[in-house]
């Protein structure tokens, strides 16, 4: 099977270009399934503030929280597989690709600016230069899906333990296996990898969901507005005004006469 398919990749176009349009093809018939997933990884992130609270109220009772947890992604219209089945499903459709750039057939002959596709790393030469120069792209498309994922998981506000981080490093594995397999499934994990990159980050961008929904708030209707605006004003308090005793002036008036009398 990988034989024929080899062999008529290889005579339609040149090998090297061939691993790449035939990975690039994959990749794009799986289109759907990788929307599927992000959809459903945007609709987990929508849900984690409040997973994050049912967590601490049913702390206590595993039982209870797991009841309150499927209720809320039924409410919500999703499940708590979401997104994860997509990314199983495109299993076998990745180890038929790995299998051709691993398996000898005619498509490992050709031959990349000199060196052979089914040549390893291991076997030193003149391929050394080229699978040092691939490794090193590829390194810095793992680069970029690490720090692209350290960036969604700092915008999803989750606390992020030891364990997560450390898988995060997952991410450079296609650098160790490029380095101990043929030239050709360097080709083939370099193009899935930017492709995954690039797939996933506009997928991101441009899929609703995933954020905190805007609290909107309602102006009043117009008539209260207008029965505010015609309450009577109360008019302001005045201070009282300390009481003057009664004839104040005559009072004085006698007090001074009594005082020249003495």
């Amino acid at each position: 099977m990988f034989h024929t398919l080899g062999a008529a990749l290889a005579a339609l176009l040149d090998p090297a270009l061939a691993v790449v349009a035939f990975t690039a093809l994959v990749r794009l018939l799986l289109h759907p399934l990788t929307r599927a997933a992000v959809r459903g990884e945007k609709a987990r992130a929508a849900l984690a503030p409040q997973l994050r609270e049912l967590t601490e109220k049913h702390r206590k009772d595993p039982v209870k929280l797991q009841e309150k947890t499927l209720a809320l992604y039924g409410d919500a219209g999703t499940s708590l597989f979401a997104g994860i089945l997509p990314m199983l499903a495109q299993a076998p459709f990745f180890m038929v690709v790995y299998q051709l750039v691993t398996t000898p057939n005619p498509l490992l002959d050709g031959a990349l600016l000199g060196v052979r596709l089914g040549d390893h790393w291991s076997d030193g030469g003149a391929g050394v230069p080229m699978f040092l120069g691939l490794l090193a792209v590829l390194a810095l498309v793992c680069l970029g899906s690490y720090l692209w994922q350290g960036r969604q998981a700092a915008r999803s506000g989750a606390p992020q333990p030891t364990l997560a981080r450390v898988l995060r490093l997952l991410a450079f594995t296609p650098v160790l296996l490029a380095a101990s397999l043929p030239l050709a499934a360097g080709l083939y994990l370099l193009t899935s990898g930017a492709w995954t990159l690039a797939e996933r980050a506009w997928l991101h961008r441009s899929l609703p969901g995933g954020e905190p929904e805007p609290v909107v708030v309602e102006p009043a209707p117009a008539a209260e507005v207008e029965a505010v605006a015609e309450q009577p004003v109360a008019p302001a308090e005045q201070p009282a005004r300390k009481p003057q005793g009664t004839g104040g002036k005559r009072g004085k008036a006698a007090a001074r006469a009594r005082a020249q009398a003495r």
